[in-house]
């Protein structure tokens, strides 16, 4: 498929971090499939999950934002672009973060928080990642509580 010029960029940025990962770069990388919905304005990029302990993740790119979506969050994250040809430190920082380190999601009937740890076990980063009211409410009755630790995609070299 082929896309326009300045997303093309933005699809090159993710394939140096692929490749500052020791991953093969887009166009080769068996890790992730682009959709099928894609365009030459929109790419959305597809973790493959199966068989492997990798949290579901997606990014996608379009010229005015990169958005990454993560364990059933959608718009987990999203980064404007600070132009058209170039994606901003922070969303390419977390994009590397969310594939080299441990993810830990902590889910209950209220919240639902992502933990980074770096792969001697450190924690880097914690975000808030979703609220609701009917979970509020619901929290005074049963708490239902889930853990998942995710395997890194790849290791920093």
């Amino acid at each position: 498929m082929k896309f326009e010029s300045q997303l093309q960029m933005k699809l090159d940025e993710i394939s140096s971090i692929f490749t500052e990962l020791g991953a093969p770069e887009i166009d080769v990388n068996t890790d992730f499939v682009i959709d099928p919905l894609s365009w030459e304005k929109w790419v959305k990029l597809n973790l493959i999950t199966s068989g492997k302990n990798r949290a579901n993740l997606a990014i996608t790119l379009a010229s005015t934002f990169v958005q990454v979506d993560i364990d059933g969050t959608n718009e987990a994250f999203i980064f404007p672009h600070k132009s058209p040809e170039e994606m901003s430190d922070s969303a390419k920082g977390i994009i590397r973060d969310l594939l080299s380190n441990f993810i830990l999601i902590e889910r209950s009937n209220y919240r639902k928080e992502m933990h980074l740890f770096s792969m001697d076990g450190t924690l880097l980063k914690t975000f808030n990642l979703s609220t609701s009211v009917i979970g509020v409410v619901s929290k005074f009755f049963v708490e239902n509580r889930d853990k998942r630790l995710f395997f890194p995609v790849y290791s920093k070299k």
